[in-house]
């Protein structure tokens, strides 16, 4: 018989915070970042603004995808380390995450000769390929970066990868300045600058966490060497539990982004306008997915101890926490709005 905590409601509330904040602020980062690129990127010129927002409408879809899909390896390690087991997790979830990464950068890069198809300003549209094919290839690190942050906040680490989370961030917003506008030396280049900025960005964070787990054993200790065999039967089951994460995330973030995609049918104005708007959205849900995350660590855990107490809790307490905030967004964004 398996060891059940006794978890009182007000403690589950506690750890759900605790460990949803942290996500929640590299959430809200990475908005803010892309909001400062649209700002930027105005600033030196509105058909570079226009064509990154295109550009990054047709971007998110497939990368929304492997987001949701990465959410299945914290849901199995949870459960696994609810068990009193090691996950032996990492190596598998490593080698399918940039898999789906090079496939996303493939797609990504021949749908770059095709995006005449999907707006009618061709200036737009020759800005916004270089752009993608850069943005794709940023997806490759990040799949890695995705692997480690996952899998730690199955053990309920959510502070390191939101630190390096933020420290990306502002490497971005400095990286912006430079390469867009052309200080320090370097030319130019407007939205390529821009997308080149995500990608060093997006790469820097790969080898700090690599040197971070390395040299600390609070983090070290729970990769060994045995987890970089390769398993098919744990990259099924990864498949399993995040494919329908990911598709579900994908069809969501589709309709917002073909949405955005088909604003640009009507004017480059309009299409701006809209991304300003989605944005402001998009941080009021990405704030609120932190919880997701963090009632995916819990519930996988008290899965693992079969605690279904525990689990009823959870589930009754973050819906509760969601829909506060929900109604909070919603009175916020319509005050703004008058």
């Amino acid at each position: 018989m398996k060891f059940k905590r006794s978890i009182s409601s007000k403690s589950q509330l506690k750890t759900l915070v605790a460990l949803a904040v942290p996500v929640s602020i590299g959430q809200a980062g990475n908005v803010i970042v892309n909001m400062t690129d649209t700002a930027m990127l105005g600033k030196y010129d509105s058909s570079h603004m226009i064509a990154s927002t295109f550009g990054f409408n047709v971007f998110i879809i497939p990368f929304v995808f492997l987001i949701g899909i990465s959410i299945g390896l914290t849901a199995l390690a949870s459960k696994k380390i609810g068990e009193r087991k090691h996950p032996q997790l990492f190596g598998a979830a490593l080698y399918t995450y940039l898999c789906i990464a090079v496939f996303i950068f493939i797609f990504l890069y021949l749908l770059s000769f095709q995006l005449y198809r999907f707006h009618p300003d061709s200036n737009i549209v020759g800005l916004a390929k270089p752009y993608l094919i850069i943005m794709g290839a940023s997806v490759i690190p990040l799949a890695i970066f995705f692997s480690f942050k996952q899998y730690f906040e199955a053990y309920g680490f959510t502070v390191l990868a939101t630190i390096i989370s933020l420290f990306s961030n502002v490497l971005n917003i400095g990286l912006n300045y430079v390469l867009i506008f052309g200080k320090c030396g370097f030319e130019p280049l407007g939205i390529e600058g821009a997308a080149y900025a995500t990608l060093i960005s997006r790469t820097i964070g790969v080898p700090i966490f690599m040197i971070i787990v390395r040299t600390n054993n609070k983090y070290g200790s729970k990769i060994r060497i045995e987890d970089f065999k390769f398993d098919f039967e744990k990259v099924k089951g990864l498949i399993k539990i995040g494919f329908p994460i990911g598709i579900q995330m994908f069809i969501e973030v589709t309709a917002f982004a073909l949405a955005g995609i088909f604003t640009g049918w009507i004017g480059n104005a309009e299409q701006g306008a809209h991304q300003i708007a989605l944005q402001l959205a998009a941080l009021t849900y990405l704030l609120v997915s932190g919880f997701g995350s963090a009632s995916t660590i819990l519930a996988g855990q008290y899965l693992g101890e079969q605690n279904k107490v525990a689990l009823l809790r959870l589930i009754k307490n973050v819906l509760v926490l969601v829909i506060i905030f929900e109604v909070l967004s919603a009175i916020f964004l319509s005050l703004i709005h008058i």
